[in-house]
């Protein structure tokens, strides 16, 4: 339950409990939950992802209870941005759990939130196999070719999956149902005592970080076709874009001559960016790292094949981003 603090369990204990209103919390009994609450929004701001240590296990209460709050926190901020960054973080934080914690406790999980997953005994050896509709609903296609349905093992209906390949579609589906949670009105007029403080605290440290955000240098030309128009409205507002749809982005700039410095100020309103990370990917694209190779854009076809393609009139007769233009 301090590991996932999300399923049904945790809640039934925090019911059991602590049967009060998060306005209520303000008190010194809940300072352990408050702060650690705090420090959880605060690793998502400066840290991309919620450290969970030894000690989180050891007071278990204290982790549980600092979930709903992190959850009420960031709602209270009411920033689309900071909601992103928090759920990203917070599922990026189970992945790792689930990666080291194996099998039995990704399926436990599975079994929590109810994920689809169907276990099977195959030649002797447990396998995982999840429908193709609901494949389809779960594995967003632009993740990467890896995930694209053409590209899997498929048996009697059934597409087979590793279980680290389901510790990515949980990850995915505990970073949507933390969205939806910090969606929830929560009017921080109620906050009392340290609750409120905290709150006010990590408002200042919103505020610091995105004013640490550099204004845009990117300019949108006059023949910007609809789908990179799209991408850069997304990317600029802070959500949280796919491989294949940071890949587009990031090639279309650096075919029509951005420099290194405005290609990190766009992605760098990346829920999850990491300077080091994000510079380094992004030159192994401009071809100043590894093979040397620039990647090009990807054809309109194949933005197609990932729900990526949103035309308007002047995309008729085009085979490709780079030959948009209007008029």
């Amino acid at each position: 339950m301090a590991k996932y603090p999300f399923l049904p369990e945790a809640r039934q204990f925090l019911a059991d409990y602590f049967d009060i209103d998060i306005r209520e919390l303000g008190g010194e009994e809940y300072k352990g939950a408050i702060e650690r609450a705090f420090e959880r929004v605060v690793q998502a701001i400066r840290q991309k992802r919620v450290v969970f240590e030894s000690r989180n296990m050891i007071d278990y209460k204290t982790e549980i209870m600092s979930f709903p709050i992190a959850v009420g926190l960031t709602a209270a901020v009411n920033d689309d941005m900071l909601r992103q960054m928090f759920s990203i973080a917070e599922a990026k934080r189970c992945f790792d759990l689930m990666a080291t914690g194996g099998l039995e406790e990704i399926l436990e999980v599975s079994r929590g939130i109810g994920f689809p997953v169907i276990e099977k005994e195959r030649g002797g050896e447990r396998t995982l196999f999840i429908s193709i509709p609901n494949y389809l609903r779960h594995s967003p296609q632009f993740w990467g070719p890896s995930w694209k349905l053409v590209n899997r093992r498929i048996i009697d209906g059934k597409v087979l999956l590793a279980a680290l390949e389901l510790a990515r579609l949980l990850e995915e589906s505990i970073r949507e149902q933390t969205l939806e949670r910090t969606k929830r009105s929560m009017a921080p007029d109620g906050f009392a005592g340290l609750l409120r403080e905290r709150f006010q605290a990590l408002t200042q440290e919103w505020n610091s970080y995105k004013a640490k955000l550099e204004t845009w240098v990117i300019e949108e030309r006059r023949d910007t076709p609809p789908c990179v128009i799209r991408l850069l409205s997304r990317q600029k507002n802070g959500e949280n874009l796919s491989h294949m749809e940071r890949r587009t982005l990031a090639t279309y700039l650096i075919a029509i001559g951005r420099n290194m410095g405005e290609l990190m100020d766009v992605f760098r309103t990346s829920p999850d960016f990491n300077e080091r990370i994000a510079r380094y990917q992004l030159e192994h694209l401009a071809g100043l790292r590894g093979a040397r190779r620039k990647y090009s854009v990807p054809s309109c076809r194949t933005m197609k094949t990932y729900g990526l393609c949103f035309p308007d009139q002047w995309c008729d007769n085009i085979k490709h981003p780079l030959q948009y233009r209007i008029g």
